[in-house]
């Protein structure tokens, strides 16, 4: 907004804000309307290599744990949703993935307490190793390093004091 000076007392100069009728309104800047289509759309993208199949990563793993987040009730067409916008080699894929998350997810709340509780190293270490058996059980070894490595990694240094294996 423009400034206007005035004096004041002591005679320094004191910003005053110019009058409204001096003043250009603001204007409105257009911008892109959010479309979920487009944002979905724009996310498997990322998800699909060359050929039309899941890249199998991280973002993966995070695409779906979104979607496993999403109320109960709305699930399926969730699910739907997001393979109508794969082709079908990637739809079926994510499909397989989706159930296996599922999976692993219930038999992970039945191996781990219910509620976090202090625990010392050696337990904390044992939860973890629990938690990768797991995840080798219902993903494999490969899968398992490709979407659990990095965090598997940084949770055992943290189980370890900060030290690596």
């Amino acid at each position: 907004m423009p400034m206007e000076y005035d004096l004041d007392t002591s005679g320094r100069p004191s910003p005053q804000p110019a009058p409204r009728s001096e003043v250009n309104p603001p204007r409105a800047v257009e911008q892109p309307a959010d479309n979920p289509a487009d944002t979905a759309d724009a996310e498997t993208d990322l998800l699909l290599d060359a050929s039309g199949h899941l890249v199998k990563s991280v973002r993966l793993r995070d695409a779906i744990e979104r979607l496993l987040s999403t109320n109960p009730g709305d699930l399926e067409q969730s699910k739907q949703d997001l393979v109508a916008s794969l082709p079908p080699a990637a739809a079926q894929e994510m499909l397989e993935m989706v159930e296996r998350f599922i999976n692993y997810r219930a038999a992970l709340r039945q191996a781990l307490p219910d509620s976090p509780q202090a625990m010392s190293e050696q337990d904390a270490l044992t939860m973890l190793e629990t938690v990768h058996v797991l995840r080798v059980t219902y993903f494999g070894p490969e899968l398992t390093s490709l979407l659990f490595g990095a965090e598997e990694a940084l949770a055992r240094a943290n189980a370890n004091g900060g030290k690596t294996p």
